[in-house]
C-alpha cells in the first residue's frame, strides 16, 4: 500500500527546516511505524514516499522515482530488506540505505558493511537519533555503520 508521497509547504527558512528538501523513501510493513515516521519526517522538512508494501516501493523506483535515502525495514512478509537491496543492485540503483530492524542480530538480514548500508538503527529507536543520522548523510557528515 502506498500511504502517500508527501511534501509540506513550509518555507525553507523556518527553524529546523532543510533549505534543500531531501526525498526519503520509507519502506516498513508496520502501519504505525510508517505513519509516525512519515509525519516526523514531513515536519522536519523532508519529502517522504511512504510504503507498507516493498513491492510497490520497488515498482515506484523502477518507474523513475527519485530518492535520496531509503529507510528500509529488514523483516517484511512479501520481500525482506536483503531481497529489496538485491533488486536495487540488479536494477543498477544506488542510494544510501538506513536499515531499521528489531532483530537482535541484524546480520540475519544483511551485512551492515554492505556498500549501500549507510546506517543501521535498531527498533525501538530514538527519533532524534534518526533525524540526526539523516541530516549527517544529507550534509556529508555521516560515518558508516560498523
Amino acid at each position: 500500500m502506498l500511504h502517500e508521497v508527501g511534501v509540506r509547504g513550509e518555507s525553507s527558512d523556518s527553524p529546523g527546516k532543510r533549505s534543500e528538501a531531501w526525498t526519503v523513501m520509507l519502506v516498513d510493513d508496520d502501519d504505525a511505524i510508517v505513519e509516525t515516521l512519515r509525519d516526523v519526517l514531513l515536519t522536519e522538512g523532508y519529502q517522504v514516499a511512504a510504503f507498507t508494501d516493498p513491492l510497490l516501493a520497488l515498482e515506484q523506483l523502477r518507474t523513475g522515482m527519485r530518492v535520496d535515502v531509503l529507510l528500509l525495514d529488514c523483516v517484511m512478509p512479501t520481500m525482506d530488506g536483503r531481497q529489496f537491496m538485491e533488486e536495487l543492485i540488479h536494477d543498477g540503483r544506488t542510494m544510501p540505505i538506513v536499515l531499521v530492524t528489531a532483530l537482535s542480530d541484524p546480520s540475519f538480514c544483511v551485512d551492515a558493511r554492505h556498500p549501500l548500508v549507510a546506517a543501521l538503527i535498531n527498533k525501538p529507536f530514538d527519533l532524534d537519533q534518526l533525524i540526526e543520522s539523516l541530516e549527517a548523510m544529507r550534509t556529508g557528515r555521516a560515518s558508516r555503520a560498523a
